[in-house]
């Protein structure tokens, strides 16, 4: 029986970019991605970054940290599993932290195989990336100065909110922040405000996200710097008829791997009601397919719309459905606001 790694392996090996497609209400994705088989496979095949759009661009200096052996698992994946999102409030996610675990799984994997691990997000479609950029840098540097102090703390990923937050505002004052900068610190490593982050999606918002594409194709290509390269990024932005993230780098250099908890449900469910939402919410979006490759969980079947064939592989050990929780998805849009399931937008 055909091994689902060698199939990863030989797309990779075909593509300089190869993007797999994030479905918020379907977890396969981060499962396939949270094996070491799997992220072996990427390497050898050439690949050598890994790219998220979970994560933003001013993290990218953790990473190298971490990679570079400064930072240690434990405070990597505590940083990771707090780290605040809008996977819960926007994303339907009823266990976020879990979510997060396997993408302390995948962060962890990339390093152990030696794939460069990098954040993609810099608020496309919604700040201009030149503004941005520094923001996030700085951001970035932040974050890192706590957790290399975290490092010299024994006990901190023991202690509880009120150590955290003490030890944060303690760090934070010496690194010469004060009120508010104090306070994002402490809700980013403290923990002292747990809940769901609400990014307020708006039609408008995932229109301009979406029209941003072709910018973070180049940002893409630039961080990949003439290197293989994958990506974990929301379907929406592969699975258009123009202007999306692999039709803006080149079809001829890219490849789309979609994999779903159950396909049946996606096709029969999910994708009507998803594009009836966006008609009613007044965006004008053609969707061409749902990637160049698909992973059936349920059946553990393989597609490949290139000869069109369904086959049945096997799947390293630890991988399976229904390892998160999400909550059903809401089918009317709000006024001008929609429901962001099944795709990350």
């Amino acid at each position: 029986m055909s091994r689902l790694e060698d199939r990863i392996s030989s797309v990779a090996g075909s593509n300089q970019y190869l993007f797999f497609a994030d479905i918020h209400n379907q977890t396969a994705a981060l499962d396939i991605l949270a094996q070491p088989e799997n992220m072996a496979a990427l390497r050898c095949a050439g690949h050598e970054v890994f790219g998220s759009e979970l994560f933003h661009v001013g993290q990218n200096q953790i990473f190298e940290a971490y990679e570079q052996g400064q930072i240690s698992d434990a405070t990597m994946r505590d940083y990771i599993i707090n780290s605040p999102s809008n996977l819960e409030g926007d994303m339907g996610v009823t266990d976020s932290r879990s979510v997060m675990e396997r993408y302390f799984d995948i962060v962890k994997n990339a390093k152990d195989v030696g794939l460069e691990f990098r954040g993609l997000a810099a608020y496309e479609g919604i700040m201009d990336r030149e503004e941005v950029l520094p923001i996030l840098q700085n951001v970035g540097e932040q974050d890192l100065a706590m957790l290399m102090a975290i490092e010299r703390a024994p006990g901190y990923l023991e202690a509880n909110t009120n150590v955290r937050r003490m030890f944060v505002e303690q760090i934070g004052e010496q690194l010469g922040l004060e009120g508010a900068e104090i306070a994002d610190m402490q809700f980013r490593f403290g923990n002292v405000n747990p809940g769901p982050v609400e990014m307020g999606y708006t039609a408008e918002i995932v229109e301009a996200r979406l029209q941003a594409d072709a910018v973070q194709a180049d940002a893409i290509e630039s961080m990949a710097d003439g290197r293989r390269m994958t990506v974990l990024y929301g379907g929406l932005h592969m699975w258009r008829t123009k202007g999306d993230l692999d039709t803006s780098i080149g079809e001829d250099r890219t490849a789309v791997i979609s994999a779903f908890d159950d396909s049946r449900a996606f096709w029969q469910d999910q994708l009507p009601e998803w594009q009836r939402e966006m008609r009613e919410a007044g965006l004008d979006i053609t969707l061409e397919n749902a990637g160049d490759y698909q992973f059936d969980a349920k059946t553990n079947t393989w597609y490949d719309s290139t000869t069109d064939t369904n086959t049945i592989v096997s799947v390293p050990d630890g991988m399976g459905v229904g390892t998160f929780g999400v909550a059903p998805t809401d089918p009317a849009p709000t006024g001008t606001e929609m429901d962001m399931n099944p795709f990350k937008g």
